[in-house]
């Protein structure tokens, strides 16, 4: 959940592929909090982002997501789907990302992919 003066404007979850992130989950939460995650997998995996592809559209999401972000029911959210890439093709990570566009304005740097919320 990312938030703005203590208003929710992002929930997103990411899902990284177990055989590949060995021993990921034993990492204490503050490593996380700390560094970016791509940043973290390249230090710890030795595996660079070098793309990915994103899908958005309009959407009303499942009542769990809008209770997150403190959206009603007809309110349409933004979605953002990612597909993170190694320089392999190999995927890394698939996040799906639900945005309140009334709070908040997405800045996409695709050169930079460890710079995209």
């Amino acid at each position: 959940m990312f938030t703005l003066q203590n208003l929710p404007v992002v929930y997103a979850s990411s899902f990284l592929p177990r055989n590949v992130f060995k021993g990921l989950d034993r990492f204490p939460r503050e490593t996380f909090e700390a560094k970016p995650l791509y940043r973290l997998i390249e230090d710890a995996y030795k595996l660079p982002t070098v793309r990915y592809q994103e899908m958005f559209a309009a959407c009303r999401a499942a009542a769990d997501i809008r209770r997150h972000l403190k959206a009603s029911p007809a309110f349409p959210l933004l979605s953002v789907e990612m597909l993170a890439l190694t320089f392999q093709n190999r995927p890394i990570e698939y996040r799906v990302s639900y945005c309140r566009t009334d709070r908040v304005k997405l800045f996409r740097m695709p050169a930079h992919p460890q710079s995209v919320i």
